[in-house]
């Protein structure tokens, strides 16, 4: 009996995690440490006889988070309320639950942490270190003194070039987050170093390589460093690594406690292009009652940029073929009128004549699009499907659930669409979220003038 409940709990969970990886496109090290989270709650419902991750009530997260509070600091119990609260929102959505327990249960304060220092004898101690009477000693003594010098962030300083450097003003132009530049004095001590390590170190180093930027390796190139997204994953690692070796009390303290996560910057959105979307779009047999449904489904992605849970949760009585419209359930259970246009009408107007009922085979169901089973189709299923017609489509990149949501988006402001009309198509509730689509816009002019102007 308890084997056929935990079996219950690892599909929901699982449920759970599929849902956030095709909503929200998250990393594999995030999704890892939501199915932590809960697998430890589960654990600890087990041991307190509350088996049901569905009849769980406000003061049995209470508890639980009053059971963690003396191990764990402040930070771990907000990330594991946060992580309570999408799970048992997801169950609300879903319908597998009346009531969020997470309602009214608040975050703790989490007290500001004060950036670390060094004393000034500290810094002097640390500028001192290098020996300087090697090349590479003198290089890293000029690094060290312009990173104090001028207060430079790591990447900064080492993807300074040559011509970003001039020693008769005492100036270096940096550039820093979001591609801003800025011109920072240098002193005269950092000065010195920088000159002597370019009057000599800097060619025994090269050895006859060139290299644009300041400091360099013996590579030719410039000083490494890791990105951010690189040192996330690290820290990530070493935090799962210090979780196993507490859990099993090979120590009392988690090191990794507090360290902070570097920034990662957000990446564009993956498109296709407009050529690319039609031969998604042709990629189904529509002499086929299955393949006019999936015609008809990406037809009404791409003409509404819905969300693919949207689409799938679809019912017959939220479409009004005669206005051209459709209202669709978003985020937070919010709802808005978007307009089909007159491909996707006709498609759906297609697959509901005939194909529909074919597929049903005479079983009834409220949803749009319908399986053999009758009923409504499941993410994970619609989302192979695109991947097969992708493959039929001959379309190389590799694709996301979100796809053609970002073609709508991208391709409604290529063709002059106001901004604030999209971010009301796509449901966005904040301007900001639609604002990443005009840089896809703008990465888009940049690749085609590039590619086709004589000087690009």
């Amino acid at each position: 009996m308890a084997e056929k409940k935990d079996k219950k709990k690892n599909e929901i969970i699982d449920e759970f995690i599929d849902h956030l990886w095709l909503e929200d496109g998250l990393s594999k090290n995030t999704l890892n440490s939501y199915r932590f989270d809960l697998y430890n709650f589960t654990n600890w419902l087990n041991k307190t006889d509350a088996l049901n991750l569905e009849s769980v009530t406000r003061s049995d997260i209470q508890h639980y988070l009053s059971f963690k509070f003396p191990s764990s600091k402040a930070r771990s119990i907000s990330r594991m309320l946060s992580t309570l609260r999408r799970f048992y929102r997801f169950l609300y959505r879903e319908k597998k639950i009346t009531d969020d327990p997470t309602l009214q249960i608040q975050k703790p304060k989490i007290p500001k942490s004060l950036p670390k220092s060094l004393s000034e004898d500290e810094v002097e101690n640390l500028l001192d270190a290098p020996d300087i009477n090697i090349d590479i000693g003198l290089r890293d003594k000029a690094m060290l003194e312009l990173l104090y010098a001028c207060g430079l962030r790591v990447t900064e300083l080492v993807n300074i070039q040559l011509t970003e450097l001039n020693l008769n003003d005492g100036i270096v132009r940096v550039t820093g987050k979001g591609d801003k530049t800025r011109l920072v004095p240098m002193g005269e001590e950092a000065m010195d170093y920088i000159q002597r390590y370019l009057s000599s170190a800097r060619e025994n180093i090269l050895k006859n390589k060139k290299s644009k930027y300041l400091f360099v390796t013996h590579h030719g190139q410039k000083f490494p460093s890791s990105k951010a997204r690189s040192i996330s994953r690290m820290l990530s690692t070493l935090r799962r690594f210090y979780r196993f070796l507490y859990r099993e009390k090979k120590i009392t303290d988690d090191p990794t406690l507090q360290i902070q996560k570097p920034k990662i910057p957000k990446s564009l959105p993956k498109s296709l292009s407009e050529d690319e979307v039609e031969n998604l779009l042709d990629a189904p047999d529509i002499n086929i009652d299955i393949g006019l449904r999936d015609k008809a489904m990406l037809e009404l992605l791409y003409a509404c940029g819905l969300r693919v849970t949207e689409l799938v949760n679809i019912q017959l009585t939220e479409l009004n073929l005669n206005d051209g419209i459709v209202r669709v359930t978003g985020k937070g259970d919010k709802t808005r009128l978007v307009p089909m246009g007159e491909e996707a009408m006709d498609y759906i107007q297609r697959y509901l004549s005939s194909a529909r009922e074919n597929i049903l085979k005479n079983k009834k169901s409220k949803y749009l699009f319908v399986t053999h089973h009758g009923q409504s189709m499941t993410r994970q299923t619609f989302w192979h499907s695109i991947k097969k017609y992708s493959i039929i489509a001959n379309i190389k990149q590799s694709i996301s659930p979100h796809i053609l949501r970002h073609a709508f988006a991208t391709h409604l402001i290529n063709h002059g669409a106001d901004l604030r009309v999209v971010q009301m198509l796509l449901g966005h509730s904040d301007i900001s979220t639609t604002q990443i689509y005009t840089h896809v816009a703008r990465e888009r002019l940049k690749t085609i003038h590039k590619s086709h102007h004589p000087r690009g």
